[in-house]
């Protein structure tokens, strides 16, 4: 597993879609991990495979949709499972485990995003009422 530690998480509704973000800076200009979903998908997106989360690490060069297999929340971290692979990314990197050291990091609107992006994505989520 790839720990990291963040001091930012948060979560958005847009127009379109519903977003999780970690990153080092509140605004997410450095060292990050976002997780995105769509609220609708028309037929050119399932033929182009982008009918699923969004994964992006760092860099629009490391994403990918539907590469996310599993999110673990903790109290203090988010556990992501997903194919390095398809990123072009190197193993040790999956999971990818986000860490805080303040455990209010975890808003609860960022668990409850990430609990209904999975679902609705059809990939496995647990949440765990203890520290990781």
């Amino acid at each position: 597993m790839h720990p990291k530690k963040f001091k930012h998480a948060s979560a958005s509704k847009e127009a379109d879609y519903e977003m999780v973000a970690f990153g080092e800076a509140s605004d997410g200009s450095t060292d990050y991990l976002l997780l995105q979903l769509a609220y609708e998908f028309d037929d050119q997106d399932r033929v182009a495979g982008m009918d699923g989360i969004y994964l992006e690490i760092n860099d629009q060069a490391h994403g990918a949709y539907k590469v996310v297999h599993r999110i673990d929340v903790f109290l203090n971290a988010v556990i992501v499972h997903f194919s390095p692979h398809q990123l072009e990314l190197t193993d040790d990197l999956n999971p990818f485990g986000i860490s805080f050291e303040n455990v209010d990091c975890l808003s609860s609107d960022v668990c409850e995003m990430l609990a209904g992006m999975a679902r609705r994505a059809g990939i496995d989520f647990e949440n765990k009422p203890t520290e990781y």
